[in-house]
Formats: structure tokens, C-alpha cells, sequence
């Protein structure tokens, strides 16, 4: 089974991490993968909200910082 391209984005300026990393250079905000309401993958780049829930990525900011 191939596993899907997943995308790791920062829920405060919508950078697109680049291969292993894991923190936004910008911001020093945690990238995130998944919607952190309904888990569903990030799939597209730039992402403002999750395409299955609607939950706007930049209202968890104050909490993974």
C-alpha cells in the first residue's frame, strides 16, 4: 500500500515544511499534519481550515506554543 503525501503546515502563517522538519522556521510554531478537532490528514498545501471539519487551523496557535 503507498502511503499518501502528507503535508506538515504551520497553523499561524501556513508554511509548508519541508521534509523532516517539524518546526515552522518562521515562527517557532509547531507544523501539524493532521486537524487537531477531527484528525483528519492535511492534504493541501496552505491550508487555513480542515476540509472535513471546518476548524480554522490558526485557533490552536496560543496552544502549541
Amino acid at each position: 500500500m503507498m502511503k499518501k503525501n502528507l503535508r506538515k503546515i504551520c497553523p499561524k502563517c501556513n508554511y509548508l515544511g519541508k521534509r523532516g522538519d517539524n518546526i515552522c522556521p518562521y515562527c517557532g510554531i509547531k507544523l501539524i499534519s493532521a486537524c487537531p478537532n477531527c484528525g483528519a490528514s492535511i492534504m493541501v498545501a496552505f491550508a487555513e481550515y480542515c476540509y472535513s471539519c471546518g476548524f480554522r487551523f490558526q485557533d490552536i496557535v496560543r496552544k502549541l506554543k
